[in-house]
């Protein structure tokens, strides 16, 4: 119950500026373009072509690769988007790219903050902690740099 009340009072910043509707929509639009490519290969193969013919079958691939590579970008987006930061008022969580693990600070621990423009150094007893907020929103990062100050 207790831990509970403590993730209802915790604050995330999400590190990515990423819409979630972009990255569906580059998925979708990737699918279509690749069906579509699909169905006009098969369609100009079964129908032979001359050797001068060429583009009725540079196309269709063209179109499957775009929609290769729309669909790697759309699933990129959607998985940048889960890193956060969050904190209340004991400790700080951090979702990271580099680490790709919850890592959880407790305040006490740490000894210095350093917040420069789109990095913030944490000195903790037993390491140094770099958070890069180059991605972020600049209400986000603002509200990050406060929270850090406070710290500070």
């Amino acid at each position: 119950m207790n831990r509970n009340n403590n993730y209802r009072c915790m604050e995330r910043i999400r590190l990515y500026r990423i819409s979630t509707f972009l990255s569906w929509t580059l998925i979708v639009i990737a699918c279509l373009n690749a069906a579509f490519g699909i169905a006009l290969l098969i369609k100009n193969t079964e129908q032979g072509h001359a050797p001068d013919d060429s583009f009725k079958i540079v196309h269709p691939v063209f179109m499957i690769l775009q929609g290769i590579v729309f669909l790697i970008w759309g699933i990129y987006n959607l998985r940048k988007r889960k890193f956060y930061i969050e904190w209340d008022e004991t400790e700080l969580r951090l979702f990271l790219p580099d680490t790709k693990r919850i890592e959880k600070v407790k305040f006490s621990d740490i000894q210095s903050v350093i917040i420069r423009l789109f990095e913030i150094e944490l000195r903790l007893i037993d390491k140094v902690r770099m958070i890069d907020l180059n991605n972020m929103k600049y209400e986000d990062l603002k509200k990050v740099k406060e929270r850090f100050e406070k710290i500070k």
